[in-house]
C-alpha cells in the first residue's frame, strides 16, 4: 500500500474515521469526522479528494489564498500529492477523501481519454464549488455499504467518472503546443491498440506488437511505458478484463469466455478478474446483469 500521510495524520487527530474502503489499484475510499481540531497535512505519495458531505462552514484552510475561505456542504477540495496545507475546525463536520496515486490517474488518461497524460495535473482547490463532480462523488454512498461486492463495483466506476470530470477542470488548448520527448507517436498509439484489441483471443508478445508498431523490441516497451503508464502484460490484461466484461452480458459459460478473451483457462480468467476488479467472475456479472440497457 502506497504511504497516505493525510489518512495517518488524521488518524492521529481528533478526527474519527466512520468507514473505509481498500480497491484494487491502490485506491482507497475514507469517511470521516471531525471537530474541535487543527491538522497540518504534509507531503503524500498519492492525491487526494475531498467532498464534504455535512456541514463545513466552520471548516477552514489557513495557509491559502483563496476567495472562499470556509467549507459548506457540497464543498470539494483538491490535495496533490507532495502538498502541504494546514487546517482548522471549529465545528463537526463530514467529509469523504479519495485517495489515488499519480500513476494510476494517468494510467486511466491514457487509456481512456484522448489527452496526452504528461499535459494534465492534479490543481491545489479548497473549498471548491462544482456541481457535476459533486454529484459524482455523492454516488460513492455510505460507509455501511461498501462491504457488498456490487456496491464495490459501483464504486470503481464511480472512481473512473471522478478521474474523467477532473480531466475536464483543465484546459488542454494552450497546452497542446508541449512537445514531449519518449513515447509513442498518436498515429502509433492507435495502431498498437487495435492491433491488442484484433489479437486478445489468442497469446500475444511484445515482439509482434512492437513489429506492427515499426519499432524495435527494447524501444518499443520503453515508448508504452511512457505512453501508457503501465506495462504492455498489463495493459493486455485489462483490455482481456474489458473483453470478459462484455461476452458475461452474453450469458457465455466462463470456460467459453476465458478462451475468447485470451486466457490459459477458466482458473486464470478467474485469478486475474479478481486481481483487476476485487471481485469473482460470478459477482462481476451480477453487477453486469443490474445495470439499465
Amino acid at each position: 500500500m502506497t504511504k497516505q500521510a493525510i489518512f495517518d495524520t488524521l488518524s492521529l487527530s481528533n478526527a474519527t474515521l466512520r468507514g473505509e474502503l481498500r480497491l484494487p489499484s491502490d485506491i482507497r475510499i475514507a469517511a470521516w469526522q471531525n471537530e474541535l481540531d487543527r491538522v497540518s497535512y504534509h507531503t503524500d505519495e498519492v492525491h487526494t479528494l475531498s467532498l464534504y458531505t455535512s456541514g463545513g462552514e466552520q471548516t477552514f484552510r489557513l495557509d491559502a489564498r483563496q476567495s472562499q475561505r470556509n467549507g459548506f456542504k457540497d464543498a470539494i477540495c483538491i490535495i496533490p500529492q507532495q502538498q502541504e496545507s494546514v487546517w482548522e475546525i471549529q465545528g463537526r463536520f463530514e467529509f469523504t477523501h479519495v485517495y489515488f496515486t499519480d500513476i494510476h490517474l494517468r494510467e486511466f488518461i491514457a487509456r481512456e481519454l484522448d489527452i496526452e497524460p504528461r499535459l494534465f495535473s492534479v490543481p491545489d482547490r479548497s473549498f471548491l464549488e462544482h456541481a457535476s463532480l459533486a454529484a459524482i462523488l455523492q454516488q460513492l454512498g455510505q460507509p455501511q455499504d461498501w462491504q457488498d461486492d456490487i456496491q464495490q463495483l459501483h464504486i470503481q466506476t464511480v472512481v473512473q467518472d471522478v478521474f474523467a470530470e477532473l480531466c475536464k477542470m483543465q484546459s488542454h488548448r494552450a497546452a497542446q503546443k508541449a512537445r514531449f520527448s519518449g513515447g509513442l507517436s498518436l498515429r502509433t498509439k492507435k495502431t498498437v491498440q487495435h492491433y491488442i484489441e484484433d489479437n486478445l483471443h489468442r497469446s500475444i508478445t511484445i515482439a509482434e506488437i512492437a513489429s506492427a508498431a515499426g519499432l524495435s523490441e527494447f524501444h518499443f516497451a520503453r515508448a508504452f511505458r511512457q505512453s501508457f503508464y503501465t506495462s504492455v502484460h498489463r495493459y493486455i490484461e485489462y483490455r482481456r478484463v474489458q473483453r470478459v466484461r462484455e461476452l458475461l452480458t452474453r450469458g457465455q459459460k466462463l470456460a467459453d469466455i476465458a478462451d475468447t478473451a485470451g486466457f490459459s483457462d477458466q482458473s486464470h480468467l478467474s485469478r486475474v478478474v479478481k486481481r483487476q476488479t476485487g471481485v469473482t467472475p460470478r459477482n462481476l456479472k451480477r453487477y453486469l446483469s443490474s445495470l439499465p440497457r
